[in-house]
């Protein structure tokens, strides 16, 4: 991060319009986009990309290492996109075989963590507290509530609603069907239960605004 300036000892500025504040620790080889904001003790490890118009709140952790054993030092990096919003505290893992994703209009919120090699695809909200093993693919739409968890090498369907307090482990014995997009699952371990009518009214809202 070159040619920041400190405009009033509390915040930083770049010439992209990114606002920094000044206890945040971004290592080198940090690429970071536009328009974000990143809180105060926040930590941004080496070969992590941040995309644009991101906030990331107080206390972060971005990029630390692969909570797996024998691959503690493995930098693999992470990436995140665009209009995401990353609430306080925060953690999210390296790679430890392919780079952590997380796509575009991702909402988390406090004390949540994503694990290594994960992927999160667009517009996904995930819960206070959730945990969320390594290697899990979590399809778009989909919403986590609080103190959920997942197991690591989990594939979650689209807009799936997984209850607060639930565990989610794969449900299935051989592939991820459509008829399982956009329902409600509860309990530990997780079961279906209804359909998630606000989740894919949400989903076709925001595919008619993009048609505009």
């Amino acid at each position: 991060m070159s040619n920041l300036y400190d405009t009033n000892n509390i915040y930083l500025f770049d010439k992209k319009g990114n606002k920094i504040h000044s206890t945040a620790i971004i290592e080198d080889e940090v690429i970071i986009g536009s328009d974000n904001y990143i809180g105060a003790y926040t930590v941004i490890k080496s070969g992590t990309t941040i995309g644009d118009n991101n906030y990331i709140g107080i206390g972060c952790i971005i990029g630390d290492d692969p909570e797996k054993v024998g691959c503690f030092d493995v930098v693999s990096g992470v990436v995140i996109g665009n209009n995401n919003r990353l609430s306080k505290q925060v953690t999210i893992d390296r790679g430890n075989v392919v780079k952590t994703l997380l796509k575009d209009n991702i909402l988390m919120l406090k004390n949540a963590h994503i694990g290594h090699d994960c992927k999160i695809m667009d517009n996904c909200t995930i819960g206070c507290n959730v945990a969320i093993g390594g290697n899990t693919f979590m399809e778009a739409f989909v919403t986590l509530g609080l103190n959920a968890s997942v197991h690591q090498r989990s594939w979650i369907p689209m807009g799936s609603m997984i209850g607060a307090n639930s565990f989610w482990k794969d449900n299935y014995t051989d592939e991820i069907l459509p008829e399982d997009d956009f329902w409600i699952w509860v309990g530990t371990p997780t079961e279906k239960t209804k359909p998630n009518n606000i989740g894919y009214n949400r989903y076709v809202e925001i595919k008619e605004n993009e048609k505009r």
